[in-house]
C-alpha cells in the first residue's frame, strides 16, 4: 500500500473494495509500523530520495481499510526487510553525494534507531517491517 502514498491510498482501497462482493477477503502485505515514530522516520528517508512513498502504522491502516469498506479480520508480522544506501541508490538512482547527504540528515536527526536505522562511517541501512493484513468486504 505504500507505493500509493498518502493521497493515493484512500482511492486505491475503494478501487479494490467495489471489486469485491460483500464477504470476499482481500489479503495483502504492506509496510507499516507499530510505532508512529517509525513511521515517521521512514517517511522522511523516503522524501530525502524524492520519492511519494509514503509508511503508516498498523493502527492507521486498520482505521483506513475500516473507512474504505473493509473488516480487518487478521494482522500478523511479516518479514523484516534490510535495504543498505547502495541498494536504495541503484533502485532510486542517486548518486554518492545525495546517499552521503541522506546519511548525514538522518544521523543529524535520529543517530541510530535500532529497529529501523543503523548507520556507519559511509553507510547506512534501514528496515522496513510488513504486516500481513486479512480483511473481509463489509
Amino acid at each position: 500500500m505504500h507505493y500509493f502514498g498518502h493521497s493515493g491510498l484512500r482511492p486505491l482501497l475503494v478501487h479494490i473494495r467495489r471489486q469485491l462482493k460483500e464477504g470476499e477477503i482481500f489479503i495483502h502485505q504492506s509496510a507499516c509500523f507499530d510505532k508512529v515514530e517509525n513511521a515517521e522516520f521512514l517517511n522522511l528517508v523516503y522524501k530525502l530520495m524524492s520519492t511519494k512513498k509514503w509508511y503508516t502504522t498498523i493502527d492507521n491502516l486498520k482505521s483506513i481499510l475500516n473507512e474504505t469498506g473493509f473488516s480487518v479480520c487478521n494482522v500478523c508480522s511479516g518479514v523484516k526487510v534490510q535495504i543498505d544506501c547502495g541498494d536504495l541508490a541503484e533502485r532510486y538512482q542517486l548518486n554518492p553525494q545525495q546517499i552521503t547527504s541522506i546519511r548525514k540528515e538522518l544521523e543529524r536527526l535520529y543517530k541510530q534507531k535500532h529497529d529501523v536505522f543503523k548507520s556507519s562511517v559511509d553507510n547506512f541501512t534501514v528496515w522496513l517491517h510488513y504486516s500481513i493484513f486479512t480483511c473481509k468486504a463489509s
